[in-house]
């Protein structure tokens, strides 16, 4: 259920198979390895070249939590962003609908915050998961401010999870159902 919930409300696991684009994330000239602020070990599809590149999908899956956890110096405690995360929750998220409802806004977070980014996601898919086809030059290059531009997407997605998976583990174990969550 835990995850479930979760992964309804990541932008990209309720958007079209066009998330598995490839992304490159450049390298400091003559190192073979990724700056800091990209902590994940990459996954390199082209082995003679000192390129690494992730899907779109990948990048919204860890690297944006990963490099707010190295800017505020939590990565060996996620107990501390946990709280930053929570300690944000206003009255404005929304913890009203149904899991097909937070599918929904998940698709249109993609829609209108990754693949409407131009200059950053772009729309051709480069050979489907796992076997990128494409040339570098048609891969899609992301800044290194992308994940702190995007983290309050993150943020929002997040917190509405955690609300919302309380009000369904509430809801599965009272008789009571205090956030109103429709089952369908």
């Amino acid at each position: 259920m835990v995850h479930l919930v979760g992964d309804l409300h990541q932008p990209l696991h309720g958007s079209d198979p066009i998330g598995y684009n490839y992304v490159y994330l450049p390298n400091q000239p003559g190192d073979f390895t990724i700056p800091d602020v990209w902590i994940l070990n990459p996954v390199e599809y082209d082995k003679g070249n000192p390129h690494h590149y992730w899907q779109i999908h990948s990048v919204w899956d860890r690297n944006i939590i990963n490099d707010r956890a190295i800017a505020k110096g939590w990565m060996h405690n996620f107990a501390l962003f946990a709280d930053d995360v929570s300690a944000q929750i206003g009255t404005g998220v929304r913890v009203d609908g149904a899991p097909r409802d937070w599918a929904v806004e998940s698709r249109e977070w993609a829609r209108v915050s990754i693949y409407q980014d131009q200059g950053y996601v772009t729309l051709p898919i480069c050979g489907g998961q796992g076997n990128p086809s494409c040339d570098i030059e048609h891969r899609t290059t992301l800044d290194y401010d992308y994940t702190t531009r995007k983290y309050p997407i993150v943020a929002t997605r997040l917190q509405q999870s955690g609300l919302r998976l309380s009000c369904v583990l509430y809801k599965a174990l009272t008789t009571k159902d205090p956030c109103n969550v429709p089952t369908g």
